[in-house]
């Protein structure tokens, strides 16, 4: 099915998200700083995404971290443990951090944090239940990417909820990454918390 126009930079993440998927993102840090923030343990290398997955495998939670303009980002497949809201207030400690992910049971979610403090955040399924310390910072952003900051998103929407949270993830960021950034090479290693 295609998606709206708005969220047809994101598509490429759709086989990921049956078998989970995170992306968290955080400003002014490098690669390393980030692992050492989500708990990526010291055994890191710079891999391939084939080359990882003949590594590691993809039953222990893995985070692929790399930079794009002013902001480091961790992708890890087949989980989210890399945007938990304890990994998320890690990431943030002096700066901006975002998350967004789904896990292998379609729970959704997405997160803001500043300076080691949520400030909004939400199940992508119901955006109009936001917590945090700002719930009501990101309305006007929700509201141009099609997560209605009053109502649930539709049980019978066509596209998935975690599209226009990668949409308000770039639109709050300016991060655009592609399948090509997700093949990497990218640092690599275990997610041990």
């Amino acid at each position: 099915m295609d998606e709206p126009v708005a969220y047809q930079e994101w598509t490429w993440t759709r086989p990921h998200l049956p078998l989970g998927f995170c992306l968290t993102v955080a400003r002014g840090l490098s690669p390393s700083a980030l692992a050492d923030r989500l708990g990526v343990t010291a055994e890191r290398e710079i891999l391939g995404w084939h080359e990882a997955v003949a590594e590691f495998g993809v039953d222990k939670p893995l985070a692929r971290i790399g930079v794009v303009a002013d902001w480091a980002f961790a992708i890890q497949e087949y989980g989210a443990e890399a945007g938990q809201p304890d990994a998320l207030r890690a990431a943030a400690v002096g700066t901006d951090a975002v998350t967004v992910w789904q896990t292998a049971k379609a729970l959704s979610w997405f997160g803001h944090a500043r300076d080691s403090e949520i400030l909004v955040a939400f199940e992508l399924a119901s955006p109009h239940q936001r917590t945090g310390a700002a719930p009501d910072e990101l309305v006007g952003p929700m509201t141009a990417v099609g997560l209605h900051p009053d109502r649930p998103w539709p049980v019978d929407a066509p596209v998935s909820p975690v599209f226009p949270g990668l949409t308000l993830l770039t639109a709050i960021t300016g991060v655009r990454l592609t399948r090509a950034d997700l093949e990497g090479p990218l640092l690599t290693g275990e997610l041990v918390g």
